[in-house]
């Protein structure tokens, strides 16, 4: 409760992913990561996300979702 990923419904006016990787881990699981830019209601942020996908009878499916933003004026950075 209370998190802004689950009451915030907007979407970003702005998405740019950057420098994706995708890594096997196992048999069907697959663990990606990507650095991101994110422009909503004029104010940008950055940072990196990371996915872990895993294959289904219907498909592939993320199962687990993660994003680290930097702080307020840092300079925009990824690794």
């Amino acid at each position: 409760d209370g998190w802004s990923a689950i009451s915030d419904t907007t979407w970003p006016d702005t998405l740019v992913a950057e420098r994706m990787r995708v890594v096997p881990v196992a048999r069907g699981i697959v663990y990606g990561t990507y650095c991101y830019r994110v422009t909503q209601n004029k104010s940008m942020t950055s940072g990196v996300s990371e996915r872990l996908f895993i294959k289904t009878v219907t498909g592939w499916k993320i199962v687990v979702t993660t994003a680290f933003g930097l702080a307020a004026g840092e300079p925009a950075q990824c690794k």
